[in-house]
């Protein structure tokens, strides 16, 4: 029985643990799809949180849009 797609995101790269206000923070994640299905260009975003909870209190840093994605593969 199908699953359908599933996406993690892994290997989360941060160019510092420490940042200003304002200023730059470099980053990047791989996207996997582990699930059984395809995946069409879907939308992700980074969020800065005090906790392991999003909510609409938590701020947005990065806004991107993964690839199609195949079971297996990673963006």
């Amino acid at each position: 029985m199908a699953t359908g797609p599933d996406l993690i995101a892994e290997n989360l790269l941060l160019d510092s643990i420490y940042w200003l206000a304002g200023s730059t923070v470099r980053n990047s994640w791989d996207t996997t799809n582990q699930g059984d299905m395809d995946v069409v260009q879907t939308p992700a975003g980074l969020y800065l949180s005090v906790d392991p909870v999003i909510t609409n209190g938590d701020t947005l840093l990065r806004n991107v849009a993964t690839s199609n994605l195949s079971p297996g593969e990673t963006d």
